[in-house]
């Protein structure tokens, strides 16, 4: 139970880092405010899309796979018999 609280201690503090260190950039940066929030919103989109398109994938995997799965069963079933 000790190890769970003290997991969640350091994912709780690495994830107040990242976002310190995230408002320390904005304020850092050499570009304008706008530029830096549409180069932030755009980034964002192209992850958005890529994961997007990843998990699109991987659904359509799974489905070509449980049909696969399927056919095999029966036929298995229609030749041998076999449920």
């Amino acid at each position: 139970m000790k190890v769970n609280k003290n997991n969640a201690k350091i994912i709780g503090a690495a994830i107040c880092g990242v976002a310190i260190g995230g408002i320390i950039g904005l304020y850092l940066t050499p570009h304008l405010g706008k530029d830096t929030r549409d180069s932030i919103l755009q980034d964002g989109s192209d992850m958005a899309d890529y994961l997007k398109a990843k998990l699109e994938k991987f659904v359509q995997d799974i489905h070509n796979e449980y049909e696969s799965l399927v056919k095999k069963a029966k036929s298995d079933f229609i030749h041998n018999g076999v449920v």
